[in-house]
């Protein structure tokens, strides 16, 4: 019949359009330096909670077994119109910007973020030792480039060049 082919039709266009995110999905989060594992767990969770949402409106068709042949006729009939009602909804949004997914990914999110307080605590101590070890070396380096330079002067010679020391400002023009 052409109802039964018209839902075939959307079934496999569902599909085609699931896979396409599927495949989208994987390399967004791929691609955001998420581990392969860690990219596909989110995607994974993303299409399981398309099923769930599918799942929740033909349950209505699950149980229906009534000594009158029409009306389960028509329940099982109604229960594959709203699935598809809600197929149709994922797909017109592109999965992605849909609700249900973005509750996922914010769920998803919100349990795995790290506060960056330790982790700037940490980065903070390096860079103060850095910094303390760069003044160390510049002391270290300046008393040994004014010992160089003490002992060519007394051989007559020219003191080195030190570019930083020797820059001098520009000088303004009055005109």
């Amino acid at each position: 019949s052409g109802l039964a082919r018209e839902c075939l039709f959307r079934s496999r266009r569902f599909i085609t359009d699931l896979c396409r995110f599927i495949t989208n999905e994987y390399e967004f989060w791929s691609g955001r330096g998420y581990a392969k594992l860690d990219a596909w767990a989110l995607v994974c969770q993303s299409v399981r909670r398309v099923f769930e949402d599918i799942h929740s409106e033909r349950v209505y068709g699950r149980h229906v077994k009534s000594g009158d042949a029409a009306l389960t006729a028509a329940k099982y009939v109604w229960a594959v119109f709203k699935s598809h009602k809600v197929m149709q909804m994922y797909s017109d949004m592109n999965f992605h910007d849909h609700p249900s997914i973005s509750a996922v990914v914010s769920r998803h999110l919100a349990s795995n973020h790290h506060k960056p307080t330790d982790e700037v605590k940490t980065y903070s101590a390096q860079v103060k030792r850095c910094e303390t070890s760069l003044a160390d070396l510049t002391r270290k380096y300046d008393a040994l480039e004014s010992r160089v330079n003490q002992k060519l002067r007394d051989a007559g010679g020219t003191p080195l060049h030190h570019p930083k020391k020797d820059k001098k400002k520009p000088v303004a023009d009055d005109s």
